[in-house]
């Protein structure tokens, strides 16, 4: 089943390479964070969903939320 799963995943991101868009770069200069801002990320891990979250604070440095 395992294996499976790796295939299909494989197929997709080969998929998705075929059809990148030509006329769009694939690669853009990251801008400084600005103060203030939230940034969240979710994925799929093997034991389950994955969240992140990030702030940041003043000069758009991240700030430690713990």
């Amino acid at each position: 089943m395992r294996y499976m799963e790796v295939q299909q995943s494989v197929d997709f991101i080969m998929e998705q390479l075929d059809n990148l868009p030509a006329d769009k770069p694939l690669l853009m200069e990251m801008k400084k964070p600005q103060a203030g801002c939230l940034a969240v990320s979710m994925t799929e891990g093997w034991r389950g969903e994955i969240v992140h979250a990030a702030i940041t604070g003043r000069g758009g440095r991240s700030r430690d939320t713990r």
